[in-house]
């Protein structure tokens, strides 16, 4: 009888099959906790990236609601807000299935199921602190203040409260187009300076407009070293039209512009706001403290890792105000008011005529001037002038080092040289229109 081989030629025999699915259990057994270790691992990471992702979505929404509404309250634990279209908003906390999460409403509701709690106060009319936990458990919170501004004027209703409208408001520039060069400045710590064309702002290595408010309805070029806004980031800036930055321009303050922003310099200070596209240009960001909230695309050199930009759907809109320069009164008026057409520059004047220059003549100093100009107006030399500069159909001109306080209202304002443009209220009954 032939004997037979307890192995089997053609495969693996019993025994050997027993050995490896050993040898597999015990490799299982001891790779199982270090690949559950893993996955918990890669889930709680997934989840503290979600928690920042809708932290980072709360807060910009918190700040796009907050910061220019015209009504906001705390109601038991809830946020309600009123913002500036007048449309109701409303944050609070909602339970559902065992979860507790942060709902945002207004019309539609955004469920932020990976925020459990937010706690708010609203410190005063200008100010809402929000916390925002990741984990009530174990007290993990992210803090935020939100300041709220109140940088929109009231609009005239119509032609007669254009005066008040002035007045009130602080306008002291009011132009079809506004040209600053050399090292002159635009000054108004609470004035508002109006430019309803394009803007094109060169060289200098000074703040060539630095007020409160500053409204352009077009297109702006800063460019060289010119700046725009005050330096201490307190200039509500609103742009409709395109903005270009180069060279070392810079722009400081709070700016919503409605329109693409081109940049290659970070001398960006402050919020902006682009309901459009951005564009980063060759340079170094890495100096930029400003942040950037934009609804179009972003555009990036490759060498560029990051920058300070955030894509967001919406930005507040902006209101302009809806504000003509008026025109000239009938001469008859300008004769009751007791304007003449004397030319002569002095103290206390009243001029209603055709071009008018103040130059220097052995007294260069003229305070509390009126002049109506149906034509240009041009100061020259180093003159220093007070008043009311109005001239609707012409340019207001002031060159060399010749200094302006007061109020300009022309088609067409020219400072350049080493001039200085200054804001200095006046009464209502002295507006020469």
């Amino acid at each position: 009888m032939n004997k037979k081989s307890i192995f089997n030629t053609k495969g693996f025999s019993l025994v050997e099959l027993i050995i490896v699915m050993a040898i597999f259990g015990m490799i299982t057994m001891a790779a199982y906790p270090m690949l559950s270790f893993t996955f918990k691992a890669s889930a709680a990471q997934l989840k503290e990236s979600n928690q920042r992702n809708e932290v980072r979505v709360v807060s910009t929404n918190l700040k796009y609601d907050i910061e220019y509404s015209k009504d906001i309250k705390k109601v038991g634990s809830n946020l309600q807000i009123v913002n500036s279209n007048n449309e109701n908003i409303e944050y609070y906390m909602e339970s559902s299935g065992g979860e507790t999460y942060l709902v945002r409403k207004k019309g539609s509701v955004t469920n932020f199921k990976d925020i459990p709690n937010v706690e708010f106060n609203v410190v005063n009319e200008h100010l809402v602190e929000a916390r925002i936990f990741t984990d009530v458990t174990n007290n993990k919170f992210t803090d935020f203040k939100i300041y709220r501004f109140e940088a929109t004027i009231d609009l005239p209703d119509d032609e007669d409260s254009i005066y008040e409208y002035i007045i009130s408001n602080n306008v002291f520039v009011l132009g079809n187009e506004v040209d600053v060069s050399g090292s002159s400045t635009i000054n108004g710590p609470d004035a508002t300076v109006i430019v309803k064309t394009n803007l094109d702002l060169q060289g200098g290595n000074v703040q060539y407009i630095s007020t409160k408010n500053i409204y352009i309805t077009g297109n702006i070029d800063l460019g060289g070293s010119a700046g725009l806004g005050k330096l201490d980031g307190t200039s509500n800036i609103f742009i409709t039209g395109n903005t270009a930055m180069s060279g070392s321009a810079n722009i400081n303050g709070k700016v919503i512009i409605d329109g693409n922003l081109t940049t290659t310099t970070p001398h960006l200070k402050g919020n902006i706001y682009v309901d459009g596209n951005v564009t980063f240009g060759d340079g170094n960001y890495n100096s930029m403290t400003g942040h950037i909230y934009y609804t179009g695309t972003l555009t990036k050199p490759s060498y560029i890792a990051s920058v300070n930009a955030t894509q967001v759907v919406t930005v507040e809109p902006i209101v302009f105000p809806s504000i003509s320069i008026p025109p000239l009164k009938p001469a008859s008026w300008y004769a009751a008011e007791g304007y003449t057409s004397n030319d002569d520059p002095r103290d206390n004047m009243k001029f209603f005529g055709g071009d008018f220059d103040f130059k220097d003549k052995g007294n260069k100093d003229f305070s509390n001037v009126l002049i109506a100009s149906s034509g240009n107006i041009k100061l020259s030399g180093n003159v220093n002038v007070t008043g009311i500069l109005f001239a609707p159909n012409g340019v207001v001109d002031i060159n060399g080092s010749s200094t302006f306080r007061g109020i300009i209202i022309s088609n067409k304002t020219i400072v350049s040289g080493n001039s200085q443009v200054t804001f200095e209220a006046v009464e209502i009954d002295e507006l020469p229109f």
